[in-house]
């Protein structure tokens, strides 16, 4: 019964020859745009990359600015611990010559 259901709709299509039935609109209700501008672009209207690729020196070096602030104290401390690790790893390894 399910199936039957579920392809009722596309019977009455089957039958006509005129329309390729994936064509055909099988809602029933079509609400008209009335007043609103309708228009599509092709691809080569786009230009999706352009306007991106124009700006991004720019950009990189905006963020590479304001990040700075941020992330410096961080890499200089970074740097102090692990050139202190370094050498007070080497300091014990040879403080037994002494």
């Amino acid at each position: 019964m399910s199936v039957r259901a579920a392809f009722g709709k596309t019977r009455p299509l089957m039958a006509r020859y005129d329309v390729s039935p994936h064509l055909v609109k099988l809602w029933k209700t079509h609400k008209h745009t009335d007043g609103q501008v309708i228009r599509q672009l092709s691809p080569y209207e786009q230009k999706v990359i352009q306007p991106w690729a124009a700006h991004l020196p720019k950009e990189i070096l905006w963020r590479v600015t304001e990040g700075a602030w941020d992330i410096l104290p961080a890499l200089a401390a970074l740097y102090g611990v692990v050139t202190w690790g370094k050498w007070y790893y080497a300091d014990i390894c040879h403080h037994h010559r002494d």
